[in-house]
């Protein structure tokens, strides 16, 4: 069995991931954000002021076009800007008296004052830019909104990305633990007839010193124990599944692969497991408890990958 090979990082993805837009139309101050937290399936939620279903349509399309797992969750906040104006000094004492009248109806009436003043004169102001009424949303186009998210979505494809790399770096190391240790079972294999033999003849003469042991017997015995031993298969198999394991963590365009992945981890585990059962030895059993730690930590890690 030779070494597996690590090919150079491709284009692995991590499921998780958080990335913003904002662009200002028409006055109005588009922003959007999308997160991104593990999932079986694509699952996008959108949560918007204004939402129409041509509009949910579209963004669910921009989504998909970039992501293929997880759940993700798309929020889209438009707000109208306040535009710079310079009120002169008639203008701020025409303001100063109406916060005033609206502070002295609070009063008369018993309302709660608490930061009315503030809330007034921010209202006031924002309403009395250029003589008219604030910005709406309506100037803002599905196109434009539909551009901005799709720029938040390359964004957060960029995110899983970074993060897919270190997914990559960490699993790659311990899929290729687990082929150096599948290595020295192999090459502990060819000598387990003799240390079956071995083993049966200790305990044979341990069973009963005084009995005369006849060696075709015991040969007979060690050869059948050696079968039912026999892991080459499982060996050949597990050497199938880490090279596939390593071409899945290197994927040569982007794709979804983790459920791939995890379904050879979970085959990898099962010839391990094979072999665990059939080899009745210290040093074996040994190097199949690590081998079934690091798959545990792989296992672990592969639920983060898209």
């Amino acid at each position: 069995m030779g070494a597996i090979a690590v090919e150079k990082f491709a284009c692995l993805r991590s499921m998780t991931g958080f990335a913003k837009a904002s662009r200002s139309i028409n006055s109005v101050l588009v922003d959007v954000e999308v997160r991104a937290v593990n999932g079986r399936f694509l699952d996008v939620k959108i949560r918007s002021q204004r939402l129409d279903g041509n509009l949910e349509m579209r963004i669910r399309d921009i989504i998909k076009r970039s992501h293929y797992r997880g759940k993700i969750e798309v929020a889209i906040s438009l707000t109208a800007e306040a535009c710079e104006a310079i009120l002169d000094e008639s203008q701020f004492n025409q303001i100063d008296s109406m916060v005033s009248a609206y502070t002295a109806l609070c009063r008369r009436y018993g309302a709660r004052e608490e930061g009315l003043g503030h809330f007034l004169t921010s209202l006031l102001l924002s309403r009395r830019v250029g003589g008219g009424e604030i910005p709406t949303v309506d100037g803002v186009t599905e196109d434009a909104i539909c551009e901005v998210v799709e720029e938040a979505s390359k964004r957060l494809h960029d995110s899983r990305l970074k993060e897919g790399q270190g997914l990559y770096e960490d699993v790659s190391k311990r899929v290729e633990e687990v082929g150096r240790i599948v290595e020295k079972i192999f090459e502990m294999s060819g000598d387990l007839p003799q240390m079956i033999r071995a083993r049966l003849r200790e305990r044979l003469t341990a069973l009963d010193a005084s009995v005369p042991l006849e060696s075709t017997r015991i040969e007979q015995e060690a050869l059948l124990l050696a079968d039912r031993a026999d892991i080459s298969e499982e060996l050949a198999r597990l050497k199938i599944h880490l090279a596939r394991c390593m071409v899945l963590l290197t994927p040569s365009e982007s794709k979804a692969v983790g459920r791939e992945i995890d379904f050879v981890i979970q085959e990898i585990g099962r010839e391990v497991n094979t072999i665990g059962s059939k080899v009745q030895h210290a040093i074996v059993q040994g190097l199949v408890i690590d081998a079934k730690s690091e798959l545990e930590k792989i296992r672990e890690q592969v639920q983060n990958i898209e």
